[in-house]
């Protein structure tokens, strides 16, 4: 039998940094790759700074396709409230370290995410509030199409 078999394969592309600049709380996000653009998505990290304001947040992520939401696939489970800073990691690995001030939940990467196009990453902080602020990366494999 071939070695060829079992090699592994690089779909090409480049690798890119995706960042997400500070947004206040309650202001939605949108990232896309645009015309002639793939993307897989491989990890990233997101950090969300409460103000004062009272109220239960989580970071939530649809994938769209430029209108309609067609699925979640990322929201933390444990509220983040008022005065605490929330970091939600999104990769192939799962653990979960939490601090009084600090909480960090990390969602497991199953199915590769693919985005073209007019294709998005919909970033949404539920109970999100203007003296919040959230910001982070994806690191993404760029292929021309």
């Amino acid at each position: 039998m071939s070695s060829d078999v079992f090699a592994w394969t690089f779909p090409g592309g480049k690798l890119k940094t995706v960042t997400v600049s500070a947004a206040a709380g309650n202001v939605t996000t949108n990232k896309s790759p645009g015309a002639g653009k793939r993307w897989l998505l491989l990890y990233g990290i997101l950090t969300l700074v409460n103000g004062i304001a009272v109220a239960n947040r989580f970071i939530t992520i649809y994938l769209t396709d430029g209108t309609n939401i067609l699925t979640c696939f990322l929201r933390n489970n444990t509220a983040f409230t008022a005065s605490q800073t929330g970091i939600i990691h999104y990769s192939n690995v799962v653990e979960h370290i939490g601090a009084s001030s600090v909480e960090q939940a990390n969602v497991a990467l199953g199915n590769q995410i693919i985005l073209e196009g007019s294709d998005q990453l919909r970033i949404i902080i539920v109970n999100g509030q203007a003296g919040d602020s959230y910001s982070g990366f994806f690191r993404v494999l760029e292929i021309d199409v």
